[in-house]
């Protein structure tokens, strides 16, 4: 940190209220309920300050959304975040996938062929 460079103070809480948002330190915080904080800060802020979202991402379980020229770029969310947004995402290719075999089978105009021809097909 340069001489006349100010660190913020990292021992700020942050009250969550109900749809409220405020800006701390250059972060713009946005509350929503049941959800951790959201904040939000330029690309050049958040090279600047990344050993601090880190801890705020992962001890915090805060998100950031860093943004550039104005628009939403990348977030930075706990790895647990990342996890369920995984298993979310596979259990919803499950759900697609059975739904197109159900309409499958349902087609009466579908050809049906026995697993024993598959087989000797694929010289099994």
């Amino acid at each position: 940190m340069g001489a006349g460079s100010r660190r913020p103070d990292r021992s700020l809480q942050i009250v969550r209220n109900r749809y409220n948002a405020q800006s701390i330190h250059g972060f713009h915080t946005i509350f929503v309920p049941g959800a951790e904080a959201v904040g939000s800060m330029t690309a050049s802020e958040a090279r600047d300050e990344f050993s601090d979202i880190i801890n705020r991402v992962a001890f915090g379980r805060e998100r950031v959304v860093i943004r550039r020229r104005g628009k939403e770029l990348v977030a930075v969310i706990p790895i647990e975040d990342l996890r369920l947004l995984e298993h979310l995402e596979a259990e919803e290719e499950e759900r697609i996938d059975l739904a197109e075999a159900q309409k499958i089978l349902e087609d009466p105009t579908e050809e049906r062929i026995p697993w024993e021809r598959i087989k000797a097909e694929m010289g099994r």
